[in-house]
């Protein structure tokens, strides 16, 4: 048995358990050993003078077990499982009925899937929201990394509502915490959020002067990086243009020392005229341009 399955084994059986949590109804044997040294709060309550600490028994009010369940999951085992309840699916002729209205399957199941994004980001949202309430930094960094990871494998404006909406009526975190990374990421992927949409609305009412100045420097940078996409295919385009002509001077520079080559060649091999028998007179020596040779002599005439 691995550390990680005897410390789940710890938290599911609660053997040698020394304290109670109770959250939304529910016990939850923990281990002081284990929770207090990971959550100040939690060894507050756990470790003080006052009766949670000395009767072994505490509650956390207003808290979701299932969330705690695996906040607690993560203090035990250094991970948590984010599943959950998968939305059903009825299968059929290939069209289902909502009320008075068929939807199509792949319709239906675009929905479902975008529900099912949305509730796997709530889980991340809450349990960062609650271990930012226990103040378990490392749980929170997992959370918010996960998040950001399910937003960016595929970013949907509609799964992000519930979950947007979530942490920004819960406050500020700071320069690094999920709140500013949600704008970061709203700004990387600007150009699937459509502007009069329900997102673009939640992120004005929240964030307005933050997204405005935002979405500005997007804008931007978008016009700076379609300028520089547009010069870069032009200067693609002029040194198409130039290596073609770079080409044709080159067959033209052969054709021409082609013809040359012909004329010193015929030079060389007649002495007279075939038509009135005179001596040519003078011819000129490869590799001396504009250099006359008398063909007796040699001699040069420049």
């Amino acid at each position: 048995m691995s550390f990680a399955e005897r410390q789940r084994h710890l938290l599911q059986t609660g053997e040698f358990s020394d304290f109670i949590l109770t959250v939304d109804g529910r016990d939850f044997k923990v281990h002081r050993n284990v929770v207090c040294p990971q959550s100040t709060m939690l060894h507050r309550l756990c470790t003080g003078n006052f009766k949670e600490g000395l009767e072994g028994r505490g509650t956390l009010t207003e808290e979701n077990a299932d969330i705690f369940e695996k906040v607690l999951e993560f203090m035990y085992t250094g991970e948590y499982n984010s599943s959950t309840k998968k939305p059903e699916i009825r299968a059929g002729d290939g069209t289902d009925v909502f009320g008075d209205q068929e939807v199509p399957e792949i319709e239906e199941t675009e929905t479902a899937s975008i529900r099912q994004q949305s509730e796997q980001l709530m889980v991340h949202t809450e349990i960062y929201l609650l271990a930012k309430y226990l103040d378990i930094r490392e749980l929170m960094r997992q959370a918010m990394s996960r998040f950001t990871a399910s937003v960016e494998k595929n970013f949907r404006a509609d799964a992000f509502l519930e979950p947007f909406s979530r942490v920004f009526n819960h406050g500020g975190d700071g320069a690094n915490g999920l709140r500013a990374q949600i704008l970061e990421s709203c700004l990387a992927y600007s150009g699937y959020i459509p502007q009069d949409g329900e997102l673009t609305l939640l992120l004005l009412r929240h964030e307005p002067i933050a997204w405005k100045l935002l979405s500005r420097q997007a804008h931007e940078h978008a016009c700076q990086a379609k300028k520089a996409i547009e010069t870069q295919r032009a200067l693609e385009r002029d040194l198409r243009n130039s290596q073609e002509a770079v080409k044709i001077l080159r067959q033209q520079v052969e054709e021409v020392t082609a013809d040359r080559d012909h004329t010193l060649k015929l030079l060389k091999e007649h002495d007279s005229c075939r038509n009135c028998r005179q001596f040519f007179g003078s011819y000129v020596e490869e590799g001396e341009p504009r250099i006359l040779r008398c063909k007796s002599c040699r001699c040069r005439h420049n």
